[in-house]
């Protein structure tokens, strides 16, 4: 029967074809959808990469310092692999679904809807070189790896019904594994990759299935009349985990691969479906209704101590695969409008409060050795300059009726810059780092603030009014040597140090706009790297001085973009629907975390500097903001 022919496929569960129709149905909508979409177009006369991004967690991540909440706020800490919200979408694409990991966790493997074609993609696991395997007029999708990963086999209507091909790894040689006028569905390879299971109803009512890795010797391992689907292969080879379709309900069971020992794993009034085993065969993922939505769970194999692993009430999640190493699943999210790709660490609690969250804490700034924390915390209401590290009690190291803010460390970490209010105004400050100490810097009726370090440690850049207008100045950290570095109309703010000194980044805010500028440590070659209209603010530098990373709104959106030193090379990194603000710069420089605003909350996401890898951090009910890397350590 042609695929699109299913969406009349019976819907009842009775009828034994709920779930490969529903399936079916899906893929069918995905490539409906597709067909009356196209890619969105630059804005403006920036450049924007091709915005294909795909996640990949790393063993061990960085860590990123930011903070949670809004009128009660929370310092808290995250590994960059701690909930990766991936998005794969390149021109012509509408939705991304169905990820499978390689067995050397190196690539993934997915399905793809292109310009309302189905199509098996394969991209390395950094999100780079997506590449599509299939290109045929049929629809191609549930790719699954074999376990040396040469192979891959997925199915295909090329020949006019559901059928399982297997592929090489490269996409070549596509070959037509099953010929049967039944729907074939779902394969699955064998630990030893002799064999693939699939789900068929072929003998009338939908079962799991077996054959021969070239097609041969096919054979029920299920015979029941009510339907068993979404065959899952154990990695230890003892048994085949599905899906089977009773009385209004789904839930998982067992069977060896001879058919003995069918057992019912779980026994819920929600749908349970869609297995996937862990490496070690100890547990199963899969997915699940019992939230009165789809999320992924986790259990052990027996089906004792399920866990929720996916909360975010907007999507439904369906498909999970296990990475090979047994620390992530990958799946599928769908919010209705794009389906994307997402990586879950499953390797504890990766995200880590550093202060309690009954108090107002923020401006959070790494020391620069990576140990400690310094922010601004309202303890219970003046502000005072706090020092914390993971397991320690925050430390006040000021403590004064006025209000102590924005602190910033200096390059060896031994001082802190702030601001402060303790004499009448807003002044900048520098304390010793571990004893206090505070000394006035600046003193002028007007309002000093925003300090910044020069990357020697000798001067610091701050912001202040005492002209009458909002200039940028620095000082030496003995409080000679003022100078005034900007002088023009506009409002100049949020000053930063090129890596190796000589040059100063800023904001100019006028009445056309905002702009991001580049001006000599000495005032001069003041040059505007973006123009007015595109209103850029939060400029920062990458590690090595060439680009800076900035927030652009344009036509009442907002995104990351990245410019040359020199202004040329302007070009859009992020290019979802919400507004993203304040990027930051890893420390390797070639990663940026920022806030991305997501429908129930601001949150923490990253993604790489050309573009590729958006990746979600933070799931709170709460805003998240103000990401910093923590610094690499000394070599």
């Amino acid at each position: 029967m042609p695929i699109t022919d299913c969406e009349s496929a019976p819907q009842s569960l009775a009828g034994g074809r709920r779930g490969r129709a529903r399936l079916i149905a899906f893929l069918l909508s995905l490539a409906a959808f597709g067909a009356l979409l196209t890619a969105c177009s630059a804005r403006g006369e920036f450049a924007s990469p091709t915005p294909t991004t795909l996640l990949s967690a790393t063993p061990l991540g960085a860590q990123i310092a930011y903070v949670s909440g809004d009128s009660v706020s929370t310092i808290r800490m995250v590994n960059e692999f701690a909930l990766h919200d991936v998005s794969i979408s390149q021109p012509g694409d509408v939705r991304s679904s169905n990820p499978r990991w390689s067995p050397d966790g190196e690539q993934i493997a997915y399905t793809v809807v292109r310009d309302g074609q189905l199509d098996v993609f394969v991209m390395n696991a950094d999100g780079s070189r997506p590449k599509a395997l299939t290109n045929d007029p049929g629809a191609d999708s549930l790719p699954a790896w074999s376990p040396d990963g040469s192979a891959i086999s997925f199915i295909s209507t090329r020949d006019g019904n559901s059928e399982v091909y297997v592929m090489n790894a490269d996409g070549s040689e596509p070959t037509r594994m099953t010929n049967d006028p039944a729907l074939d569905l779902y394969p699955t390879w064998s630990p030893d990759g002799s064999q693939i299971a699939f789900e068929s109803d072929r003998a009338g009512s939908a079962d799991v299935w077996v054959m021969n890795a070239d097609g041969s010797g096919a054979r029920a391992v299920t015979s029941d009349p009510l339907p068993e689907v979404a065959p899952a292969w154990a990695p230890d080879g003892s048994a085949i985990a599905f899906a089977v379709e009773e009385l209004g309900n789904i839930d998982i069971y067992t069977v060896a691969t001879d058919g003995s020992n069918r057992t019912r794993i779980t026994d819920h009034p929600a749908f349970d479906s869609e297995p996937a085993w862990s490496p070690d065969s100890a547990q199963i993922a899969f997915r699940s209704q019992r939230d009165l939505r789809d999320d992924i769970y986790v259990m052990d194999r027996n089906g004792e101590n399920v866990e929720r692993i996916t909360s975010q009430s907007v999507l439904q999640y369906a498909l999970p695969d296990w990475s090979p190493d047994g620390t992530r699943l990958v799946f599928s999210g769908d919010d209705n409008e794009e389906s994307r790709i997402y990586v879950r660490s499953l390797g504890g609690r990766l995200t880590a409060p550093l202060t309690d969250g009954t108090k107002l804490d923020r401006a959070a700034a790494w020391s620069p050795d990576g140990t400690q924390i310094a922010f601004e915390g309202f303890r219970p209401t003046n502000g005072e300059i706090y020092v914390a590290a993971p397991g320690r009690e925050p430390l006040a190291v000021t403590d004064e009726p006025a209000r102590d803010l924005a602190p910033a460390w200096s390059p060896d970490g031994t001082q802190i810059a702030f601001e402060s209010e303790r004499d009448g105004n807003r002044e900048i400050y520098v304390m010793d780092a571990d004893e206090g100490n505070a000394r006035r810097l600046t003193d002028s009726s007007a309002g000093d603030f925003s300090p910044a370090w020069s990357p020697n440690g000798e001067r610091i850049a701050f912001v202040s009014d005492r002209s009458g207008n909002g200039d940028i100045y620095t000082i030496a950290v003995d409080g000679s040597d003022l100078a005034r570095i900007t002088s023009g109309e506009s409002v100049d703010q949020a000053p930063v140090w090129s890596p190796d000194g000589p040059l100063l980044a800023y904001e100019a805010v006028s009445d056309e706009g905002s702009s991001i500028h580049v001006v000599n440590v000495d005032g001069s070659g003041d040059v505007a790297l973006t123009p007015d209209f595109v209103f850029a603010t939060h400029p920062d530098w990458s590690p090595d001085g060439s680009r800076l990373a900035f927030t652009a709104e344009i036509a009442d959106n907002r995104d990351i973009y990245t410019v040359n030193a020199d202004g040329s090379n302007l070009a859009r990194v992020t290019t979802t629907r919400g507004a993203e603000m304040t990027p930051r710069w890893s420390p390797e420089g070639d990663r940026l975390a920022y806030v991305c605003e997501m429908p129930e909350s601001d949150e923490i996401c990253i993604i790489s500097a050309d573009g590729f890898g958006l990746t979600r951090l933070t799931t709170n009910d709460v805003a998240d903001s103000g990401p910093i890397w923590r610094p690499l350590p000394a070599s």
